[in-house]
């Protein structure tokens, strides 16, 4: 059919079959040549000029080469974009989340809005996540940015810095932004943008508000669109990024439209500004307009009823299944209609999708070959990279990259060197890497990783996870278990932890193929470390799959002899007694872990011995022995702090700073706890640790409501639950629940608080998480009388008391029997006798544990009560020695209670 089409075209001029044109749709301008007698085919053929680029084409028609096609069954989703539209740009920012299953027709319905606003000023973002860079940090965001800059593979780092200077020149933002979104894309190789870091988490934190800062500065200028599709795929801290930019965008004029398979739970749910809608499937009647849309003429009927049956109203579908009819020869075109050519045989249309990608794929026999080299390769692949991988002369390779996007396979990107070619969907890839027989398969994937490694050594430098992905599946499980590691390293460097949670365990999973040599058990031995302290992170010490991880990696310590790894294998075993409730056994593990410190002259293992046993033993009730615990620990040279954090997964100094300020507070220093907050918190955020982060802020939470300091104890457990959010910490966003419950209380919100507290406490203990329950519960139940269900509080009061003896969890006893006091004072028919009882216990216990401030607060109940028994005498006997012993702390909550008190007494 060309050849005939080229003896009719004139000189100079392009001429196209009527195929072709529909695929072209509308990214041209065309004069209709007619109906054309063509030698060889029986009927006319229609024929067209191709005349020149049209001026009205879409930016996606642009991109995919395909026009779009008329959307079924999808207005009033399309009406509503249009109306957050209106919104966005009136500078209320709206964030839509698109969510339905494969070939639903997201990314067809955010198209189709670009199109219908394409006339509008605007500026206009996307960003692609992948299947193949779920574990590489801001992928899609890089992506965007070297698309922007038009940046090829092949520049150098010099011509790479050259156009991303020349691309953010028109930007406002300060140099040291513009410094973090080079270093982003290309680290520089002079002093123009040189950086000065802290760490890696800092280093992230200041690039995502460089990002933020982008963003800002062109919406400053006009609206803006902003499309992320595909973030069922996205990588932790580019989800990290997009929480932000949803959190962000109610202030701005964007519409940013997030698509996602029902999988994606978003994390920014319960926003005003932010929705989600479910794409559900066509009805009959859509679906049959939509494939008559795609044949561009009526179908016989028996045909659409096999497509109907077969498709169940998902677009892509209808679209691919009409589409192979269609190259069956199985119809012939009539006038305004097909007409079948002979009996409709059974099967003769593919079951599924994927039968329908196969047969296309199989009547593209000469080119098949590339098609499953290019899906071996990844969703997205670049022409340098097949070519080299394919071993076939360069023309055949452009010919049949060629045919591919013909057929609608693949989509073509020429915007910058070397060209993009995309699968035009993910199942489209599947197809054709299904077709591969499994020894080709892996010899296949060996050859990418060789072509990687020769020839592309800056991308291996930057995702060794691509390359450990195509030797994995060519067999080479070490070498691939090997970049694992690194790459988990490279991510947790970057405070991606889930990322290298993920590396680390398709690193675990490959070790079964190997045989137990020694050598597989020192490699196994770093990856179970590895993956037990990322485990911490994303999960908690007492974590089933945290626990698992650090017990083998001792067992592999015992085999392999490995006593210097050992250390933060029993520092792990501590953490999981310690967080799990077992304060006794915790203790014992943390003098083991001194010991082997000891003798090894390990200072880290020394510092984090004796913060875990003073952790310990402020929560057994020996406070004076935690706070000496407390003071050895940061004693020691804490040169090398944030290597120990990285081997150890927790600064063993804000460890102990963070606990000495709680252990202060008990023992009636509150000036003296305050001090050792700050410090806390100040070298945490130094040492830009995520969990670490958190867990100084949570420490800081239980201070200030052991202090009774109500807006500091909110305003810590608001920095809990961002951080939790963002890093993806299931212990610390249980906790942050916890807290936020108790702020609720204090704001006099009883319900909502208790429903938060509830929650998280389900979540806390789900994680087999047992430390602090007494004074969790304690708290609860102030919350239950405050809401006036008193009988519940002293039910919940009973509970914590058990958690206490459970766990030889000491600390908080005092304040159970003072509790369990005052709710029987406020009961319909107080019990004057047992409520007198439970405070005198409170004051004998807080004596024996020389807590001071819990002293004073239960002497001030127990003297509250006898002032209205009419015994201000002794009231004033056992209230006035302990209120005289504060020497700090005069601006406190139960200081000026008790001296209000005294005052009143006297």
């Amino acid at each position: 059919l060309a050849a005939r089409l080229q003896a009719l075209a004139e000189p100079d001029t392009v001429v196209i079959g009527p195929n072709t044109r529909r695929l072209l749709g509308d990214l041209f301008e065309y004069r209709d040549l007619g109906g054309v007698r063509v030698k060889g085919l029986a009927e006319p053929v229609r024929a067209y000029q191709v005349l020149r680029p049209s001026a009205v084409e879409s930016r996606f028609e642009a991109m995919h080469g395909e026009h779009l096609k008329p959307v079924m069954g999808r207005q009033e989703e399309i009406e509503l974009l249009l109306r957050r539209w209106q919104q966005a740009k009136a500078g209320e920012g709206k964030v839509v989340l698109l969510s339905g299953e494969p070939g639903i027709g997201k990314s067809r319905i955010a198209a189709v809005m670009r199109e219908r606003i394409e006339a509008e000023p605007h500026a206009c973002l996307r960003y692609f996540c992948s299947p193949h860079h779920q574990d590489s940090a801001l992928y899609p965001v890089v992506a965007q940015i070297e698309r922007a800059a038009g940046i090829a593979h092949e520049d150098t780092p010099e011509v790479k810095l050259r156009k991303l200077e020349a691309s953010l020149a028109r930007s406002s933002l300060p140099k040291e932004h513009v410094a973090r979104l080079v270093a982003l894309v290309s680290p520089p190789t002079d002093t123009r943008h040189s950086l000065r870091e802290t760490g890696p988490q800092a280093r992230r934190k200041k690039t995502l508000a460089a990002l933020l800062a982008q963003l800002e500065d062109l919406a400053a200028s006009r609206p803006m669109l902003m499309v992320f599709e595909d973030v069922h795929w996205i990588d932790p801290t580019s989800l990290e990024l997009l929480a932000l930019v949803t959190e962000r965008a109610q202030h701005l004029p964007l519409l940013l439209i997030i698509t996602a398979r029902p999988t994606f739970t978003a994390p920014w749910a319960g926003y005003a500004h932010a929705m989600m809608l479910s794409l559900t499937r066509l009805d009959r009647r859509e679906a049959a307009a939509l494939a008559v849309s795609v044949a561009g003429k009526a179908l016989p009927e028996e045909v659409l009823e096999q497509i109907l049956a077969r498709t169940d109203g998902v677009p892509l579908f209808v679209e691919e299944l009409t589409k192979t009819v269609l190259e069956t020869g199985l119809l012939q075109e009539r006038q305004g209609h097909y007409a079948l050519t002979g009996p409709l045989a059974p099967f003769a249309i593919p079951t599924t999708l994927h039968a329908s990608l196969v047969a296309r794929l199989d009547r593209l026999a000469p080119v098949r070959e590339l098609a499953q080299t290019a899906a071996a390769i990844g969703r997205e692949f670049t022409d340098d990279l097949i070519r080299a991988v394919a071993q076939w002369p360069e023309s055949e390779v452009d010919a049949a990259l060629n045919e591919l996007v013909a057929a609608g396979l693949v989509i073509r990107d020429d915007a910058g060197r070397p060209a993009t070619y995309t699968f035009k969907h993910a199942l489209v890839q599947d197809a054709a890497y299904d077709t591969l027989l499994r020894g080709k398969r892996q010899a296949l994937h060996a050859r990418i990783a060789e072509i990687l490694e020769t020839r592309f050594p800056v991308t291996v430098e930057t995702q060794p996870e691509l390359l450990a992905q195509h030797l994995a599946r060519a067999g080479s499980p070490q070498r691939a278990i090997g970049l694992w590691l690194r790459a988990a390293r490279q991510m947790m460097a970057r405070g991606a932890v889930a990322e290298a949670v993920r590396q680390l365990q398709k690193g675990v999973a490959l070790l079964s193929a190997l045989p137990e040599t020694r050598e597989r058990q020192r490699q196994e031995l770093d990856l179970q470390i590895a993956l037990g302290a990322a485990l911490v992170g994303t999960r908690s010490y007492t974590a089933p799959e945290t626990g698992r991880a650090f017990d083998r990696a001792r067992e592999l310590c015992e085999r392999v002899g490995e006593t210097s790894q050992l250390l933060p294998v029993v520092w792990s075993q501590f953490f999981r007694r310690f967080v799990g409730g077992d304060q006794n056994s915790a203790r014992l593990t943390a003098e083991e872990l001194l010991q082997l410190s000891e003798r090894m002259g390990d200072a880290g293992g020394r510092e984090m011995g004796h913060a875990g046993r003073g952790c310990a033993l402020l929560h057994l009730g020996a406070l004076a022995s935690a706070r000496a615990e407390f003071m050895h620990a940061l004693a020691i040279d804490g040169a090398g702090e944030a290597d120990r954090t990285f081997l150890y997964g927790q600064s063993g100094r804000v460890l102990a700073l963070a606990y000495l300020s709680l252990d202060l507070m008990l023992l009636g220093y509150p000036d003296a706890a305050r001090h050792s907050t700050e410090r806390s918190l100040q070298e945490a955020g130094e040492l830009s640790h995520p969990t670490t982060l958190c867990f100084a802020h949570s420490i800081a939470t239980r201070v200030q409501l052991i202090g009774r300091n109500v807006n500091a104890l909110a305003e810590h457990a608001g920095v809990v639950m961002r951080f939790a959010n963002e890093h993806g910490l299931e212990l610390w966003r249980a906790l942050a629940e916890i807290y936020c419950g108790w702020s609720r209380v204090d704001a006099r919100r009883e319900d909502e608080g208790i429903d938060f507290m509830r929650r998280g406490w389900a979540r806390y203990g789900g994680l087999g998480a047992r430390l602090a329950a007494p004074l969790y519960l304690v708290t609860l139940a102030v919350a239950q009388a405050r809401a006036g269900d008193g009988e519940e509080a002293l039910a919940v009061l009973a509970e914590a008391s058990r958690a206490s003896d459970a766990g030889d969890e000491r600390w908080i006893d005092a304040e159970i029997h003072r509790v369990t006091g005052d709710i029987l004072l406020a009961s319909p028919r107080p019990d004057l006798a047992r409520a007198e009882t439970e405070f005198c216990a409170a004051i004998a216990v807080a004596q024996q544990q020389g807590a001071k401030l819990l002293e004073l607060r239960s002497a001030t109940s127990l003297a509250r009560l006898w002032r209205e028994q009419g015994k201000s005498d002794d009231a004033r006997a056992l209230l006035a020695p302990i209120h005289g012993w504060f020497t700090e702390g005069f601006d406190t909550p139960d200081v000026k209670d008790a001296g209000a008190l005294l005052q009143a007494l006297s």
